[in-house]
């Protein structure tokens, strides 16, 4: 055995070991084999990075894997950050054709098991942070299964930047009722309107966002605007600088920040609206940039937007030439915690931007 394999096996030995300790692991067998989170035939979509011994770790809300495993189960383990020791993420993960199934982590080390139909011979998962930034990483250690597939990954891929709206914040009552939760307790950002879009036209996601976020100025305490953090893996949780050259180009990006600007002071908003995207137009210059106005904005509100945006929109072309629109949500939505979208909300949202993104998409 060489020293490097001999120090992998090690290290594969001390992780084995922590949840065997902890009762979380289930008994090996014959016939199931442990794979690391790294394995290239797990896909990794968002911003994943190589966290503690090269294993993928993910602040962003939305981030999500996916894999196919023959037999009939899987585990799965995940290591939670536990920020500030108490904070758990909640995840959502769907087998097959499925109904998604959301769960709050309990440890710093979960197992999660998970049972495919018996008349399929190969099953396809998908497990999404459901929480955002703020609440810590989610890592992946590995699976114990007992064969692991090649999987094809979508042509395309879409992005959406914003603030609690596209984190999926205040939107599911399912496990506490609104009013009665922490802040975090509503979030589901895989039922959300990117996510719920990207699925229905065969996309892979990427949820850039922060609750509270601006352009120019931000709420709730934060002291930073999304163009300040938008380079880093954990925006402000984790300056970790996110390499964005080495990654996939997201196809379209939709931009959905104003709701916590309020427009106090419209000048400088569309000033740094438009210095952010000639941020992306260099990190993406073949993208198409989508402007939106806030779906939870009320009429009012929603007015002074849809002119402010537009005056951006117009400068930018001016400046950096086209491949890039305005989209204005028709409807008002905020019957969920503080205001924010319900998930019935979010799938109406997605309603209203699937027949302008089919138009932009090849078919």
């Amino acid at each position: 055995m060489s020293a490097k394999l001999a120090k992998y096996a090690l290290l594969l030995v001390f992780i084995l070991a922590g949840f065997w300790a902890a009762g979380r692991f289930l008994t090996p067998t014959e016939n199931t084999h442990f794979f690391a989170g790294k394995d290239a035939r797990i896909r990794k979509i968002g911003r994943f990075f190589a966290g503690t011994d090269g294993q993928p770790q993910s602040y962003a809300p939305g981030a999500y894997i996916e894999f196919s495993f023959s037999g009939s189960t899987c585990e799965v383990l995940l290591e939670d950050e536990q920020r500030f020791g108490r904070n758990h993420n909640f995840i959502v993960y769907q087998i097959d054709q499925q109904a998604p199934v959301r769960i709050a982590l309990s440890r710093k080390y979960n197992s999660l098991k998970i049972s495919g139909s018996s008349d399929n011979k190969k099953h396809f998962v998908r497990i999404c942070k459901a929480t955002e930034a703020a609440i810590g990483y989610i890592r992946l250690v590995g699976l114990r299964c007992e064969k692991l597939h090649q999987i094809k990954a979508p042509k395309v891929l879409l992005e959406f930047i914003g603030d609690s709206i596209t984190c999926g914040n205040g939107a599911d009552d399912s496990k506490v009722p609104f009013g009665k939760g922490s802040w975090y307790a509503y979030h589901n950002a895989y039922e959300s309107y990117g996510p719920l879009l990207c699925r229905e036209l065969g996309a892979d996601w990427q949820l850039s966002s922060v609750s509270g976020i601006g352009l120019k100025s931000s709420c709730c305490g934060l002291r930073f605007q999304m163009p300040q953090v938008y380079g880093f893996v954990g925006f402000n949780t984790c300056k970790e600088p996110w390499p964005i050259a080495q990654h996939r180009k997201p196809k379209l990006v939709f931009i959905t920040l104003g709701q916590n600007d309020k427009l106090r002071a419209a000048t400088n908003y569309e000033a740094s609206y438009i210095k952010f995207l000639q941020q992306l137009r260099a990190h993406y210059p073949k993208a198409t940039l989508i402007c939106c106005n806030s779906p939870m904005a009320t009429l009012t509100d929603k007015a002074l937007q849809n002119q402010s945006i537009q005056r951006v929109i117009s400068k930018f072309r001016q400046l950096s030439g086209g491949k890039i629109h305005f989209f204005a949500y028709n409807g008002v939505y905020r019957s969920g915690n503080d205001k924010h979208p319900t998930l019935i909300e979010h799938r109406r949202m997605k309603d209203e931007l699937l027949g302008f993104v089919k138009t932009l998409l090849p078919q």
